[in-house]
């Protein structure tokens, strides 16, 4: 819908320019300069349109909400316009056209989106929304404004004349970002980044009202293009300032003690020892007391005081009871020597409360507490899965630069690390600190390495899971990276095959294949339920049957057939019929399964499906694989059957 949208308003942008280009010259016959201007107008329309995302997916709320991005939209147009008409030479373009051109079609496309896009319309502003303006900040820009002006303009011999007409337009530039941007309504920001986000919204502002006010009032081009080059050391001073005012008046995030740095502190001895407050008895009942202590006091009144939605979720999952204080070890540490100073075998609970994502080695570091755990021992941990981490990124970023970052972060710190060429470099830089893991990945790791997760959470940003130790650590040395997989089931006579498929799992998926299945079941279509292995690409491959081309290599290989029964595994196999199993045994699997030619939904009609399949493949051999064949193709383009 929305790029239909796109469509009648880009329609609409080049019907009122062909209507005005007729009114001022009476026909429709355009000249190279006026081609070249509706390319340049085009581009720096979708340009302005995308930064401030015009159309969106979802409906506006308020009509505030509207008019601000359609205005913001029509501010960077103005400017890309203006500075496109200069590079490319096309100041002689009409004024009347260009004009009308924008001020037409802004006003159009608020009144199209104020029908397409809202939804329950209010024309009250969104709350917290202040038009104050706060005066030393707004004096403080004026300065910059006349220094800069004084500066860079006054002695200029390119500006000769030009001085008044300059500095009204610099001021004019100026009143219109700043009211309309507001770069001083929000000064108690946390984040560098959203404090200094408005000043950079307000000099895009400034200069694109700059650059057409230039155009307009035909400065010519020798000006405008030391103007251009003006207005970055103008948005470079301005930028450099208010990052120095956000140093100086946000708190700073440490607990050293501020020391004035034009004066000597006085240094007097401090007695460290306090052995003559204390009397032997109130020794005794100290050290009487520390042995009473448990570890559901400890954690509940020292490590997690004031948590207690955590330590709530921790006491549910297990019986502390069980685990003697003396034998347990809390840290908050990402350094494997804190597990490595443990007796093998000794350690009945182990908790550590900093994220793995910052453990270099993570598998090794699992091993590791697995041979220090006693059989059963406890391990809480925790992690930030790939969601979390980006609403990390939108909390402390404008959505926008959040967006561009997150993406770049993504790759770096995500891809790069499974990629052998990259490893190295990414390693050396980053010493494994704040890896990006999804919550797939952070789980199978632990299952890999020997143990069971019996329960996770959400706290604070984070997952949180407790483990227990059950066995020993894997022998598989190479867990799957790569973009095809093979999966275990089982065959024509109990032969086990591998299945190819595209990957659309995250890394140590095949892990937690019991996990899943345990804690959430099966869905209505007999695939795992609540399954957060897959991946968002994986999901649009799975609907669309495209990870199944793989299984083609099954086919040449003999393994499987083109339509057959579904390839199983071992576990899910021993839930069907002891009869229907035998039967089943003797044909081969089938990249297009019976429940799909029937269009069947759920385990059971699976099952159904395969009764019937196999009934008619006893019947009619050859004729029945044909069949089901085209019945699929008609279920999976006519019907529209999606895979999950």
């Amino acid at each position: 819908m929305r790029k239909i949208f796109i469509t009648v308003d880009l329609l609409l942008h080049i019907s009122v320019f062909v209507i005005l280009y007729y009114f001022k010259y009476g026909n429709f016959q355009f000249s190279t300069d006026y081609i070249n201007f509706i390319q340049v107008y085009t581009t720096a329309w979708f340009i302005s349109g995308l930064i401030f995302k015009k159309f969106p997916k979802k409906k506006y709320a308020t009509y505030s909400e509207l008019s601000k991005r359609v205005i913001s939209s029509a501010y960077l147009h103005l400017g890309l316009l203006s500075f496109g008409l200069l590079y490319y030479e096309l100041i002689h373009i009409s004024r009347y056209i260009v004009l009308l051109l924008l001020g037409i079609t802004s006003l159009s496309e608020l009144l199209l989106l104020s029908v397409i896009y809202i939804d329950n319309i209010s024309f009250t502003s969104p709350t917290g929304y202040s038009r104050k303006w706060v005066s030393p900040y707004y004096v403080l820009d004026q300065v910059i404004l006349i220094i800069f002006f004084v500066i860079f303009v006054w002695g200029n011999s390119a500006y000769e004349s030009l001085h008044y007409e300059l500095y009204c337009v610099l001021l004019l530039s100026w009143l219109f970002s700043s009211f309309y941007s507001q770069p001083h309504k929000h000064r108690d920001v946390k984040y560098y980044f959203k404090f200094i986000y408005p000043h950079i919204r307000s000099v895009i502002f400034f200069s694109s009202m700059m650059f057409f006010l230039m155009y307009i009032l035909k400065f010519s081009t020798v000006v405008q293009l030391e103007t251009v080059i003006h207005i970055s050391y103008y948005a470079f001073i301005q930028l450099l300032i208010y990052s120095f005012i956000y140093l100086y008046v946000h708190p700073r995030n440490t607990d050293e003690i501020a020391s004035d740095m034009l004066s000597a502190d006085l240094l007097e001895g401090v007695n460290l020892s306090n052995e003559e407050h204390f009397s032997s008895l109130e020794i005794e009942k100290i050290t009487a007391n520390e042995n009473q202590i448990s570890l559901k006091n400890k954690l509940n009144n020292i490590y997690l005081y004031g948590q207690h939605d955590l330590y709530n979720f921790i006491k549910r999952s297990i019986d502390f009871n069980q685990y003697d204080i003396n034998n347990s070890t809390i840290i908050r540490s990402s350094d494997a020597y804190n597990v490595d100073i443990l007796s093998p075998n000794s350690t009945e609970y182990f908790m550590n409360l900093h994220e793995i994502n910052d453990i270099r080695r993570i598998n090794k570091y699992f091993i590791l507490l697995n041979s220090r755990l006693k059989h059963d021992g406890v391990y809480v941990g925790c992690m930030e899965p790939i969601d979390k981490r980006y609403k990390r990124f939108t909390r402390k970023y404008p959505k926008n630069i959040a967006n561009i970052l997150y993406i770049f972060d993504f790759i770096w710190k995500r891809v790069c690390p499974k990629i052998p060429v990259f490893q190295k470099l990414y390693f050396a830089i980053t010493n494994g600190k704040d890896r990006a893991l999804s919550k797939s990945e952070g789980l199978g790791r632990l299952y890999y390495c020997g143990f069971n997760v019996i329960a996770i959470t959400e706290y604070d940003n984070l997952l949180y899971y407790v483990a227990k130790k059950k066995r020993i650590p894997n022998d598989d040395k190479n867990p799957s990276y790569s973009p095809i997989v093979k999966m275990k089931r089982v065959g024509k006579h109990r032969k086990d095959i591998f299945v190819y498929k595209f990957r659309t799992m995250h890394p140590y998926a095949e892990y937690l294949q019991d996990f899943i299945i345990t804690n959430y079941g099966y869905s209505a279509n007999g695939k795992p339920a609540n399954d957060f292995r897959l991946t968002s690409w994986g999901k649009f491959m799975r609907k669309y049957w495209l990870d199944e081309l793989p299984q083609i290599i099954n086919v040449a290989k003999g393994e499987m057939k083109l339509v057959g029964i579904r390839p199983v595994s071992q576990r899910f196999l021993d839930e069907y019929p002891p009869e229907l199993v035998e039967r089943r045994l003797k044909y081969k699997p089938g990249c297009i399964p019976a429940y799909v030619a029937l269009n069947k939904q759920g385990v059971e009609e699976f099952i159904e499906a395969e009764r019937e399949y196999l009934a008619d493949k006893k019947l009619h051999p050859l004729i029945t694989d044909f069949k089901y064949f085209i019945r699929a193709l008609n279920t999976i383009f006519i019907k529209k059957m999606r895979s999950a």
